[in-house]
């Protein structure tokens, strides 16, 4: 299966960026040869740097990844606060980076930090049929918030080591 290159938003820290994900047998993000993941600070310039790369992008629109609201949450921890498709996809995101760039975010305690996973993906209501009434809400215990703050402590640290802004060629 050929890479399958697309536009991947965020926000962090009131700024929107983006950077390059890519979707293949293993999914991840594009990075330059450092090691880091290259962002940009618009759409224009990240298909000028795809093109001068050989990178088709597939032009569809991409969805916001909203860290801002993890850094709220951690300040908050709070249950009623947790965006499950957000968290969800940020943690996937923060996955995908961890895989391209070697650096980690949930490896302390991996029991814990795969059940704080299996508990936000399950709560999303994916595209894939669920109804109202199959929709999961768990309850949160002390601990489980305690160590899901920590691991999106990690994983916001591990994105601001890992990503880089694009720097462009004279």
């Amino acid at each position: 299966m050929d890479k399958e290159y697309y536009i991947l938003w965020y926000r962090l820290n009131g700024k929107d960026q983006y950077i390059i994900w890519f979707s293949n047998e293993t999914d991840g993000v594009v990075t330059d040869p450092s090691g880091n993941v290259i962002s940009f600070d618009s759409k224009d310039q990240l298909v000028e740097y795809a093109s001068k790369n050989n990178l088709t992008i597939i032009e569809d629109e991409p969805e916001l990844h909203n860290l801002d609201l993890v850094s709220e949450w951690i300040s908050e921890n709070t249950p009623e606060l947790i965006n499950f498709s957000q968290f969800n996809n940020i943690w996937n995101l923060w996955t995908d980076i961890s895989s391209s760039t070697g650096r980690s975010f949930d490896n302390k305690d991996r029991n814990a930090a795969d059940m704080i996973y299996d508990k936000l993906f399950w709560s999303c209501t994916l595209p894939t049929g669920k109804s109202k009434e199959q929709e999961c809400i768990p309850e949160w215990t002390e601990n489980e918030l305690n160590t899901m703050k920590e691991l999106f402590q990690e994983g916001i640290a591990m994105f601001k080591d890992a990503v880089v802004p694009h720097v462009q060629d004279n």
